[in-house]
């Protein structure tokens, strides 16, 4: 799947919650907060690695097992 595309999905599938959060700030620092936000959510989503889910399954069940 195109890393791009994922980005996207990504955004548009936190776009509700972020709207949510934003509403406890002030009015004026409202679109500040929400670009802020937007632009970590790419930078985190852009820096992931895209894994199967098999090799999901087998990090978390090391992580576990340490943990």
């Amino acid at each position: 799947m195109n890393k791009n595309k994922i980005i996207m999905e990504v955004v548009e599938r936190m776009n509700a919650r972020i709207e949510t959060g934003a509403k406890g700030t002030g009015f004026q620092d409202r679109e500040d907060v929400k670009q802020d936000i937007h632009m970590r959510l790419v930078k985190v989503a852009h820096d992931m690695d895209v894994i199967s889910f098999w090799t999901f399954k087998q990090n978390f069940e090391k992580n576990t097992e340490n943990g």
